[in-house]
């Protein structure tokens, strides 16, 4: 396809010489009347040949870097043009013939564009993504992408526990975004949280999205592009049961606890297990007390004068 593609731009460059000869033969004769003032530029614009041959050679710059059905199909519309503008070219222009000729020259590489058009891949099946995770050991993960979509986009990254059921707690990291320029990116991210267990990193680029926009349309990706690694994260983590049974008592707080929720030590020891009291940092410490529960990495607030929560926060860190 190389070979073809520069058979045709040397085509339209030796159309292009020829064509100057043409104009150049034809304006060297001197005048036989005084020259009128003449408006070259409007000239110029007017001259259908001269818009045919650089139609013709847009179509074979466009030949250079076509790889998907929508790009020939674009290479095939603008062979069109040129062969339009050819045959609009007027018995009364001194290019006439020429353009006739060209005609005829053109119509292979339109039937060269329009085949390629029906047998490459489109745009979604040439594009492509890939991702590979690299657990480095001290929490982070290493995330590498690679691409063969041009120019700058903007890919979301997300690491999902592997294997996860419809209607189970998720397990992984918020999606984050990723730029990716001239086909790589590299970025570390915190998985310090995640218990030991298979995972999958996964990338997507989305081509609705107002970052995406504009270049998925120029290049015709009408849909999501997606890849996914699998990662093994391992070393002193807690298990995948020990960590869904902090995600459950952690969403069961955040669902149901408020300030001023009776405080039963009873009922939260047999739900979470036991607690350790640490110092409050304000406040009357025998009124208000921080119980810290390890099984699900909260501090519960209490005002013990009242029975009641005052607030609840992740880690352990009170009032």
């Amino acid at each position: 396809m190389q070979i073809k593609k520069y058979l045709i731009a040397s085509l339209i460059l030796g159309s292009f010489v020829l064509t100057n000869g043409c104009q150049s033969s034809k304006t060297a004769q001197p005048p036989t009347n005084a020259p009128q003032p003449v408006d070259q530029s409007a000239s110029l614009q007017a001259d259908p040949f001269k818009d045919a041959v650089e139609k013709a050679m847009q179509s074979a710059n466009l030949v250079q870097i076509a790889n998907t059905s929508e790009d020939w199909t674009k290479v095939s519309a603008s062979w069109q043009q040129a062969i339009d503008l050819m045959k609009a070219v007027p018995e009364s222009n001194p290019n006439y013939e020429v353009a006739q000729q060209k005609v005829v020259e053109y119509q292979p590489n339109l039937e060269y564009a329009k085949e390629k058009a029906e047998s490459s891949p489109s745009a979604n099946e040439y594009y492509n993504l890939s991702v590979f995770g690299k657990d480095l050991g001290d929490g982070r993960v290493q995330v590498d992408v690679q691409t063969n979509i041009p120019g700058t986009i903007e890919t979301v990254i997300r690491i999902d526990l592997a294997n996860q059921k419809s209607g189970d707690l998720y397990i992984g990291t918020n999606i984050r975004k990723l730029t990716v320029q001239n086909g790589t990116a590299q970025a570390i991210y915190d998985a310090s949280a995640l218990p030991k267990a298979d995972y999958k990193v996964k990338v997507s680029f989305l081509p609705g999205i107002d970052s995406n926009k504009t270049l998925a349309n120029e290049i015709g990706i009408n849909e999501s592009i997606k890849d996914e690694s699998q990662l093994f994260l391992g070393g002193s983590r807690m298990s995948v049961e020990s960590f869904a049974k902090r995600l459950e008592g952690q969403q069961w707080i955040s669902s149901n606890v408020y300030s001023g929720y009776p405080w039963n030590p009873s009922e939260w020891l047999d739900r979470f297990g036991s607690w350790q009291e640490f110092p409050i940092s304000r406040g009357n410490p025998d009124i208000l007390k921080n119980f810290y529960f390890e099984s699900i990495d909260m501090t519960v607030s209490v005002n013990v004068l009242k029975n009641e929560v005052v607030t609840f926060r992740d880690g352990k860190n009170g009032i």
